[in-house]
């Protein structure tokens, strides 16, 4: 119950006392100016009755309903021994106290006592009167003044106890509904205290948050910070002192060490320490087991992070004479892998000095460290490798221009000394041509079958000679770059017929056959026919030596309208040359027209220029490239490969511009 409706209450009785003591002022007076007789022992009485009904209040707010009652009754029976009923006609005024008692038990105690203690004086009256010999007529108008005083006061407290009732009854309601609202406010006065609590501890919360969440802004700044500074750096010492001296300075650590394991001994090494013992702790070095009798030793051996924040708790801690005021230690493995390369060793003067954000900031910056490690040493054996590399280049390079001069003066000997044996032979040649002839045309000889014989020989191998001859003074014209064109308006078609009737006797003598399609449409283009002939001879030659016997030789020609090759806006044709021979392998593409290359050992080659696989020097193909790059035109092979079973076949293409050439050439050698 709150202080304010026991506050209401102690005034509602007070009330009732006060309307008590007035009621009992206004009863007496009424009792002495209705009475006829007046005793002086009757005012006592009524001021003695009066503070009496008090003990009536005070017994029914102890809640004691039966104590009430009793006294109740005995204030009435006291009364009633008052009255002088002997002498009835002079009762005076104490009868009018009942009035009094009425009106106090319909207050204090309920309207029904209100009712039976009327009751109960009427017959207490009665009683009295038939006792006291008085039950008479005069006897009954003596009691009827102060019994209707009774009765009229019980009828106006009946009347006034409904709003009384009401009164309480809403009083009542109240002061549930009162303890209603202060049970709720209660209740509300406890949860907001709750919340309150709670606000501050979010509060709380919130500001350790927010330090939190500072602190490892300013971390993962110094990270990214540390990060960048330490890539930029390629050599490894300077790193790792840029490295301890950054950790020291941006993280408040008063050391900082990086180890790093060497191979060879199996210890751990330290290659650089920070902070103001970092300096002393370097000049005396340090090294220390891979196993369990350090902190360092442990992390790098099991390659697990080692966190003490108390190292007086820590059996692995070894302490150093030069670090003495270490109270906290923190050593992570550098890690690449699986492979530990070294530890990250951090020092702290205070206790808990590592919260799990800073192991784990500190973690990501080892792993930086371990990568900026890795990128310095890979740097340090790249330079290495590039000073070695470059130092054999020097001496390679060198070598290979010694061989290259080598090569120019052989390559220079070798075509002095072809166009100087091609010189010496064909003076002799021709001497031999001469009388060879002149012994043909003596008819003692002629008419000598045998001798004829020998004479056709010598003048068939004196004219392969020469042949051989002119094709060395050729190349030696091209590797001289003196290779003159007289160009004149030509058929193509013209000068391929003339190479087949040329090899006609071979083609029939090894069951070849060579077609010649859509060449008759191929206009007329500008070229040295004498130098083209040789192109054609030659490369259809090479194709009937390496076509087997009943194999087939294929000349195609088109033309190539400007902008569909390399030679754009100019005008070509492209002759076509395919057989069906045994093909040729890609790696020598290009080799075959190379002077003097043969495919193959030589050693198994037959001779004669048309026979299948026949040997010959080897000048043919280089010829016919240098004579089509001197008319400003293209000349390449296409095979599958090489495959005497198969026969995939070669595919020889030659582009020679309509035109002609521009401007005289200069043939690289």
């Amino acid at each position: 119950m709150s202080d304010e409706l026991l506050e209401m209450q102690k005034d509602t009785f007070k009330g009732i006392l006060l309307v008590t003591w007035v009621a009992s002022l206004a009863a007496l007076w009424l009792a002495l100016f209705i009475s006829m007789y007046f005793r002086p022992v009757d005012v006592v009485l009524w001021l003695l009755i009066s503070p009496l009904t008090g003990v009536t209040y005070w017994l029914s707010r102890r809640r004691f309903r039966l104590a009430t009652w009793v006294w109740t009754c005995a204030l009435i029976v006291l009364l009633v021994l008052f009255i002088p009923w002997r002498s009835i006609p002079q009762v005076g005024i104490t009868p009018y106290a009942f009035s009094l008692i009425v009106l106090v038990s319909s207050l204090l105690i309920s309207r029904q006592a209100m009712w039976i203690l009327t009751g109960l004086t009427l017959v207490l009256t009665l009683v009295a009167l038939l006792v006291s010999g008085h039950l008479d007529l005069t006897g009954l108008e003596a009691m009827l003044p102060p019994l209707a005083l009774m009765g009229v006061t019980a009828a106006l407290s009946w009347i006034s106890s409904d709003q009384l009732v009401t009164a309480l009854a809403w009083t009542r309601h109240a002061q549930l509904e009162a303890n209603t609202q202060a049970e709720y406010l209660r209740q509300s006065r406890d949860e907001l205290r709750k919340s309150l609590l709670i606000r501050d501890n979010l509060n709380t919360q919130l500001q350790e948050a927010n330090t939190q969440i500072t602190r490892r802004a300013v971390q993962l700044a110094t990270v990214a910070e540390v990060s960048r500074r330490i890539t930029a750096l390629l050599d490894l010492e300077r790193l790792l002192t840029e490295v301890v001296n950054l950790i020291c300075d941006k993280f408040g650590y008063y050391y900082a060490g990086v180890f790093l394991i060497d191979e060879a001994a199996s210890t751990l090494t330290l290659r650089a320490a920070g902070g103001e013992r970092g300096p002393a702790v370097m000049q005396r070095g340090l090294c220390l087991a891979l196993d369990d009798t350090s902190l360092n030793g442990r992390a790098a051996s099991t390659g697990q992070v080692q966190c003490v924040n108390d190292v007086s708790m820590s059996r692995h801690f070894q302490r150093d004479a030069l670090l003495r005021e270490t109270v906290s230690e923190l050593t992570i493995p550098l890690r690449i892998g699986e492979r530990v390369i070294g530890t990250l060793d951090v020092q702290s003067q205070q206790v808990n000095a590592f919260s799990p954000d800073d192991v784990s900031v500190l973690v990501g910056l080892a792993d930086q460290v371990t990568i900026a490690i890795q990128n310095a040493r890979l740097y340090e054996q790249v330079r290495r490798f590039n000073q070695q590399l470059e130092q054999m280049v020097q001496e390679r390079t060198a070598e290979l221009e010694r061989a290259y001069r080598q090569l120019e003066r052989l390559d220079r000997n070798k075509s002095d000394f072809i166009n100087i044996a091609a010189h010496e032979l064909r003076t002799p040649l021709t001497v031999m041509q001469g009388y060879t002839a002149m012994m043909q045309a003596d008819p003692n000889v002629a008419s000598h079958p045998y001798l004829n014989n020998i004479l056709k020989g010598v003048l068939t191998g004196t004219a392969r000679l020469y042949e051989i001859v002119n094709s060395m003074l050729d190349v030696a014209r091209i590797d001289s770059q003196v290779l003159d064109l007289h160009p004149t308006l030509l058929k193509v078609e013209l000068l391929i017929q003339r190479v087949q009737h040329e090899f006609e006797s071979a083609l029939t003598e090894r069951n070849l056959s060579l077609h010649l399609q859509d060449l008759e449409d191929l206009p007329v283009i500008k070229a040295d026919p004498d130098l083209l002939y040789k192109v054609f001879y030659n490369v259809i030659m090479n194709a009937i030596k390496y076509t087997p016997d009943g194999g087939s030789i294929t000349v195609t020609g088109r033309v190539v309208e400007p902008g569909e090759s390399m030679a754009c806006g100019v005008r070509e044709v492209e002759i076509i040359i395919q057989d069906t021979g045994i093909g040729i392998d890609p790696e020598h593409h290009e080799l075959i027209f190379e002077k003097f290359y043969q495919t193959g050992q030589v050693a198994l080659h037959s001779s004669g220029k048309t026979k299948f696989k026949g040997g010959g020097p080897g000048l043919g193909l280089a010829i016919a490239r240098g004579i089509i790059q001197a008319h400003q035109g293209r000349i390449w092979v296409e095979s599958p490969g090489h495959d005497e079973e198969q026969c995939p076949g070669s595919t020889f293409h030659i582009v020679l511009p309509v035109e002609g050439v521009k401007e005289r050439p200069k043939i690289r050698p």
